[in-house]
């Protein structure tokens, strides 16, 4: 019976063959949101922006966490207003770039809203305004 002996040449070639496997998918860039902010477009996000009221004291709050088939948008409004806000959805298959408005949400309210998508659909952000 034959011995199989491995040595650094194997290591080599492994450690070689590593970044084959590993993912390529690049973030896509960041888009801006009306009030100036960086809406996050891969991954897990968050937008914040100041009441029309007081900006430096109180502000509006969202996050979410980009699924395949939905993304839901959970959000804080700690204005004394209400405020009015929509996301963004980009079709990747027809290059299309879409916003729906999520409504007008109550002063002091908080609560989650689900936006459905199609397979071919990346949900980019949340901005200020419909």
């Amino acid at each position: 019976m034959a011995k199989i002996r491995f040595g650094a040449g194997v290591v080599a070639v492994t450690m070689l063959a590593i970044p084959m496997f590993a993912s390529t998918a690049q973030a896509a860039p960041a888009s801006i949101s009306q009030s100036g902010e960086s809406v996050g477009t891969a991954g897990a996000g968050q937008t914040s922006w100041g009441c029309d009221t007081n900006p430096t004291k109180n502000r509006f709050n969202t996050s979410y966490n980009p699924g395949s088939l939905s993304t839901t948008v959970y959000y804080n409004n700690h204005c004394s207003h209400s405020v009015k806000w929509s996301v963004v959805i980009f079709n990747t298959k027809d290059q299309v770039r879409r916003t729906e408005c999520a409504g007008s949400t109550p002063a002091g309210a908080s609560g989650k809203k689900k936006f459905s998508m199609g397979l071919l659909d990346n949900f980019e952000g949340v901005n200020k305004g419909c």
